[in-house]
């Protein structure tokens, strides 16, 4: 068993993937409960019907500015609302991950056991964890996805809860049992789109 040490940015990271694993699971969940409650030809009309109804209503908009005119000091005022709007929501987004950071610093005092030397061993019964005066063995049945990145394994046992493993204290052997054991999680459409962790 190899030695690592996790620093707050390997939480911060864990945090992140944590979030976007708990809206990955939250949209399945809405979308097998609406996919239950309609009848199926309404699944194959619902695209349609949004962009018919963005089209509208884009239509509408410019129908009325065009037969009110309402000349270039009301644009003036639309386009000072919507500049408005979206600093308000870049300054709530900016303020929510300071928050969240400030919030993950308070967590981990330098000291814990977050924070100190740890060891994990992977074996055909699960996963043994040792930390500053803790010891978890979790089997394999507990572990419900993973999600990795080029550096750390993300091993979720609750939808926002995971153990954090960097991949360099684990031999080939590990990594494939790992692999084998714990499926991978599905990339959120958020993280297609490239706006993921």
């Amino acid at each position: 068993m190899k030695t690592f040490t996790l620093t707050r940015s390997d939480y911060a990271q864990a945090f992140r993937h944590a979030a976007a694993n708990m809206r990955a699971v939250a949209a399945h969940r809405r979308k097998a409960r609406r996919e239950a409650q309609r009848p199926a030809w309404l699944h194959a009309l619902r695209r349609h019907a949004k962009a018919a109804a963005t089209t509208l209503l884009f239509g509408l908009f410019w129908v009325l500015f065009q037969v009110f005119d309402p000349g270039p000091r009301a644009m003036g005022y639309v386009l000072c609302a919507t500049a408005s709007a979206g600093v308000t929501l870049a300054l709530a987004y900016a303020l929510g991950t300071a928050a969240t950071r400030r919030q993950l610093d308070a967590q981990l005092s330098d000291d814990g056991c977050m924070l100190s030397p740890q060891s994990v061993a992977v074996g055909e019964a699960g996963i043994e964890q040792h930390t500053q005066g803790t010891f978890a063995r979790l089997a394999w049945s507990l572990f419900q996805t993973r999600r990795e990145d080029d550096t750390l394994l993300f091993l979720f046992y609750e939808p926002g809860i995971c153990m954090v493993i960097p991949k360099a204290v684990l031999s080939a052997q590990e990594q494939a049992l790992i692999v084998q054991r714990i499926p991978l999680m599905t990339p959120t459409q958020d993280e297609i789109r490239g706006r993921a962790p």
